[in-house]
């Protein structure tokens, strides 16, 4: 019996000391550190930049060298606001092929984590401004001639990531702008035509023309701005109708 009741006294006194321990170990447990860690990375890839420089801005994309964010292994979002490009590097960054920081190469780079990027500012005091969204691109603002913009359409086209992009740009004075999209381009020149009447109606001065081709190597194409009917000649007379 003695032995008995010392088993049940045992048995209470080790159930007593063990709730306090219980309890303390609840109260003192720290946040899971994997959840703060995960939300400090996401806040460390999401980058705004305002009026850098322009070469700033290619160092944090690109690297200086393997330091960038096209270099690692996650995914991106990066923004830079007024920015400020000359005439000569924005042709480095959009239609040189010698240059290992430009366009295409970045594209390719951001698509593959995927990266978000988006750039606004001015190419010798006009706007421009750069979207990259995962496999869709656009740019508006350029001032290109039809061989730069043909050259680089081809060059954007053939990057195996890229769905989608749209391009607005001066091409030879001339607004235009140029859509690409499952193989398939769309260019179009939107300018004004001088009135060969002083009663035409105000709206028939602009001149809208679209061309719709596949992607078949990007041969050079000539695009007429206007079709003239051809004039007819009368048989058996070298004179006109």
């Amino acid at each position: 019996m003695k032995v008995l009741n010392s088993i049940i006294w045992l048995a209470s006194v080790l159930a007593v000391v063990a709730l306090p321990s219980s309890g303390a170990f609840a109260e003192d447990r720290p946040p899971r550190a994997d959840v703060s860690a995960s939300a400090q990375t996401d806040e460390n890839l999401k980058i705004n930049l305002e009026a850098q420089d322009w070469q700033t801005v290619l160092d944090r994309l690109f690297g200086t060298p393997d330091t960038g964010l096209i270099d690692g292994n996650r995914a991106f979002q990066f923004r830079a606001e007024n920015l400020t490009l000359t005439a000569v590097q924005a042709d480095l960054f959009f239609n040189s092929l010698d240059s290992v920081q430009n366009l295409p190469a970045l594209i390719e780079d951001a698509e593959a984590l995927p990266g978000h990027i988006r750039l606004e500012g001015t190419i010798d005091g006009q706007p421009f401004e750069l979207k990259l969204a995962g496999r869709e691109l656009k740019i508006q603002g350029l001032t290109l001639t039809e061989a730069q913009r043909e050259a680089l359409v081809a060059e954007l086209s053939g990057i195996e990531g890229l769905r989608e992009m749209k391009i607005e740009a001066l091409v030879d004075g001339k607004m235009t702008v140029t859509k690409y999209q499952g193989g398939h381009e769309k260019f179009e020149i939107l300018h004004r035509r001088k009135p060969e009447r002083p009663e035409q109606h105000e709206g028939r001065g602009h001149e809208r023309v679209e061309i719709d081709r596949p992607n078949e190597g990007h041969d050079r194409i000539e695009r007429p701005v206007r079709l003239e009917k051809p004039e007819k000649i009368e048989h058996g007379a070298p004179g006109r109708r």
